[in-house]
């Protein structure tokens, strides 16, 4: 009697975008069906046209035991379409095709919303100008809840090479806003919001059988008074010299409110 097993599957996907573009890298995700067994499984990753496409380097990746995805680094190097091959023991060859295009998307590598507020996006094309029925481009937040996208597409028009969209930072933190058009090569930039703390008072002075003095705490960015998100922002408050004076251990700024007033 013969057994026959049938090998794994190896699929590969490119991450983030839908082509790669001339003088860029991307990521392509590679992912073995099933999990990759007992020792883990080094996949060997090559290009059949390098004038086309390279991989990485490193041209392989290792998938650790029980674990079924890994990336590895792709680079356009003129247009066309080219075949991306995956190989591992007893998994069964994995292949894509992968269009290299002249035609980029480019944003800004990083960018800074303040808090609350919002801040223009600029987006541009190359190596054209948008055609006669213009370009349109969609925008997308990888994290919703940090970075908010209030212009989910934007319009190139005619004859232009750029447009802006805008986004608002909704919670201290980075979030990746994405690019993309189908006949574009995507881009995407790490966009960061932040605020800051500012006790106004730069020094108060207690007085026997007086009331305590207040001190007032602003929620900023950039330097710019901002109101706090819900649920509110709760400060913690240490005493430099607990001997001299006590604090509460927490206040709050309201959301909506820029500022809390203790004693």
């Amino acid at each position: 009697m013969t057994i026959t097993t049938n090998p794994g599957v190896i699929n590969l996907s490119l991450f983030n975008t839908t082509m790669v573009g001339v003088g860029r890298s991307a990521t392509l995700r590679v992912t073995l069906n099933p999990a990759a067994p007992a020792g883990g499984r080094t996949v060997t990753v090559m290009s059949d046209n390098n004038g086309t496409l390279t991989v990485g380097p490193p041209s392989s990746i290792f998938i650790p035991e029980g674990e079924t995805t890994g990336q590895i680094t792709v680079n356009g190097i003129s247009g066309g379409n080219v075949i991306v091959r995956a190989n591992t023991p007893d998994y069964a060859e994995g292949a894509l095709t992968v269009e290299v295009t002249v035609n980029l998307i480019s944003v800004a590598t990083t960018l800074n919303v303040p808090l609350g507020l919002t801040t223009e996006f600029p987006v541009s094309i190359a190596p054209n100008p948008a055609p006669a029925d213009g370009v349109t481009i969609t925008l997308v937040s990888s994290d919703p809840s940090i970075i908010e996208v209030v212009t989910p597409t934007i319009t190139i028009p005619a004859g232009k090479i750029s447009a802006n969209g805008t986004i608002r930072g909704v919670f201290p933190g980075t979030a990746a806003i994405t690019a993309s058009h189908s006949s574009y090569a995507s881009d995407h930039s790490q966009v960061t919001t932040s605020a800051s703390l500012n006790i106004v008072e730069s020094s108060v002075t207690f007085t026997n059988n007086l009331s305590t003095p207040n001190i007032t705490i602003k929620l900023q960015s950039n330097g710019t008074d901002i109101v706090a998100p819900a649920p509110g922002v709760t400060v913690a408050l240490t005493a430099a010299n607990p001997d001299c004076v006590s604090v509460p251990a927490t206040v709050t700024i309201p959301a909506g409110m820029v500022s809390t007033t203790r004693s």
